[in-house]
This record gives C-alpha cells, sequence and structure tokens, in this order.
C-alpha cells in the first residue's frame, strides 16, 4: 500500500502492523569548522571544545498498512507511517553548534490509493499523501555572538503517487512507481522571532522486476532513486518583512538504493 500499490490487485481485505528498529552508526569529526561573527556585532570567532560526536540513538519507527478490494478490479489501500525523522542530540559545546546541538525531526505520512486492473497483464495506481513535519532544533546562532538560535516550527503539505505493474508472462512481473516531492514551509520561530523556513523532502522513483524460478521459488530485484538534492538550501525568513536570518546550506546529494532477495515454499505453509 506504500511502495507501488498496483501491486494490490489480488489481494483480500487485510490490516497490517509493524514496527522497524533503527540505530545508525555515525561519528561526526571536525574537520576545522567555525563561526566569524560580524564586527559590528561585535566580531570574534566561535569554535567548540569537542571535535567529535556521535549524535544519533536508536528509535522505534511504527507502520500500518490497510487494503479493502472494492471489487475484482478496484482495490483500496491506506499506507501510515514515518518514512522520514530523525533526533540527534551532540551536546554542549560541540564544534557544530551553530548548526546543530539538538535536534528533533518527525514526521507522519498517510497515503490512500486506488489501484486499478486494466488488463490480465497490467494495473495502474494513483494515490494521494499527506504528510506533516515538526521540527525542533536546538543551536547557536551563526550571526549573533552568544545568542540562541533555536529553530521551532511545523507544517502539513500534500503530494501524490502514482504506480504501474505488468505480467510479460506467468512467471515474471516488472513494476515501478514514482512519488512526488513534497515542499513545505514551517511556520515557528527562532528564538523568539516568528521565522518561515521552506523544508523540501525528496521524490522517490522505484522499479523492481519478481520472477518465478520454480512453483516454490521466487526471486526479486528493486532499484530505488532518491531526490535529495532538493534538500539543499533553507533560508529562514522573518515572517514581518521576509529578511533572511539565516540560511541552512545542507548540499545533499541524490542516492541510490538497491535490493535483491529469494522467496521460497516450504511444506506446511512455511515461507
Amino acid at each position: 500500500a506504500y511502495f507501488n500499490p498496483a501491486g494490490l490487485i489480488g489481494v483480500e481485505n487485510q490490516v497490517e502492523l509493524g514496527v522497524h528498529y533503527i540505530k545508525p552508526d555515525v561519528k561526526v569529526t571536525n574537520n576545522g569548522s567555525s563561526v566569524n561573527y560580524p564586527a559590528l556585532l561585535g566580531g570574534g570567532t566561535m569554535v567548540g571544545s569537542r571535535d567529535s560526536a556521535s549524535p544519533y540513538s536508536g528509535k522505534p519507527v511504527p507502520n500500518a498498512h490497510y487494503v479493502h478490494a472494492v471489487n475484482d478490479t478496484n482495490v483500496l489501500g491506506v499506507a501510515v507511517g514515518a518514512p522520514y525523522g530523525f533526533s540527534n542530540d551532540y551536546g554542549a559545546d560541540v564544534f557544530n553548534q551553530a548548526d546543530h546541538r539538538k535536534v528533533e525531526f518527525k514526521t507522519l505520512e498517510a497515503t490512500i490509493s486506488l489501484a486499478r486492473k486494466l488488463s490480465e497483464k497490467t494495473n495502474i495506481s494513483v494515490g494521494l499523501v499527506r504528510q506533516s513535519i515538526e521540527l525542533d532544533q536546538d543551536k547557536l546562532s551563526s550571526s549573533t555572538p552568544n545568542a540562541d538560535g533555536k529553530l521551532k516550527g511545523d507544517s502539513v503539505d500534500y503530494g501524490y503517487m502514482v504506480g504501474i505493474q505488468h505480467k510479460p508472462s506467468d512467471t515474471t512481473t516488472i513494476g515501478a512507481s514514482y512519488r512526488s516531492q513534497v515542499t513545505h514551509t514551517l511556520d515557528g520561530t527562532l528564538g523568539t522571532t516568528p521565522v518561515t523556513a521552506p523544508f523540501q523532502l525528496p521524490d522517490i522513483f522505484a522499479a523492481g522486476i519478481a520472477h518465478s524460478i520454480s512453483d516454490r521459488t521466487r526471486v526479486y530485484a528493486d532499484a530505488t532513486w532518491y531526490g535529495w538534492s532538493a534538500y539543499s538550501t533553507q533560508p529562514i525568513k522573518r515572517k514581518s518583512d521576509s529578511v533572511t536570518l539565516s540560511t541552512v546550506q545542507s548540499n545533499y546529494d541524490n542516492t541510490m538504493s538497491f535490493g535483491m532477495g529469494i522467496e521460497h515454499d516450504y511444506e506446511d505453509g512455511l515461507t
């Protein structure tokens, strides 16, 4: 119901609940970071005393899926989850404290989709995506010495997804899906100043193939492209006059992921 609802054709009514536990293994090391404050604001250079940090802790990530077969040719799908989100805690006096000291970023995404059977070999799907985000970031100001740069905000916005599944033969199924980028406008505060800031989450294109080697054994392969370059520069602007108070320079690159798997049916219903 999330990745490619076109594959829901033929699935009976069902509800699925799940949870993943994610524990990133990340260490961040200083490579000469510093902040030079403007002379008109007192000048000076800020350099943290700690040159490395391991900021990430493990988090459970729940998800839920619902499938309802309207009839033989139409299936409704609903997926709820948190595809993006993280929290980190670098602690005080870290070298990057003008960028991050502590961050809590949460997303909640709900997708409602309709899959339709076009023929005995081809299914398609369309869906509406509702995405809400919350950001709570604690840092020092990168423009004013010894000032609080804490940023808090939230947003709700919408995207879409489309998918297709085709069976060129009785033993092979191929599919592809596209999930659009969602561009948020965070409304919140920087310190005590009301601000707005754009926040882009990536579009995703995925393609995969499933092939039956025998009546009991199937192999799978997929590739997924993530448009993370959309998350590049985020100007934080004062609401009253749209003056840019700070700019977050992320410079993310697009990424790819690949997967392969095999499934075999044993006796007594064990797969």
